[in-house]
């Protein structure tokens, strides 16, 4: 099974860039996800006023930095 994961960003995040990197790395060792990264500033996001978000699904799973953790459980399920 696919996980659709959307992480929106802002240009000059320096937390977005770093979480960006942090997926990827994480991806390359996990074949299930895809990953879409948004610019929040080139389109419309309700409910989003924090970047970094990371959305799995559609559903808002967390802001700022990952808790891969976490993420490790919620994609597990």
């Amino acid at each position: 099974m696919n996980n659709k994961l959307d992480l929106i960003i802002e240009k000059n995040c320096p937390v977005c860039k770093r979480t960006i990197k942090d997926l990827k790395a994480y991806m390359s060792e996990r074949n299930n996800i895809q990953l879409k990264v948004s610019d929040i500033d080139k389109n419309k996001f309700e409910n989003i006023s924090i970047v970094p978000a990371l959305l799995i699904d559609g559903k808002l799973f967390g802001y700022g930095d990952i808790d891969f953790k976490r993420l490790n459980k919620r994609l597990d399920n």
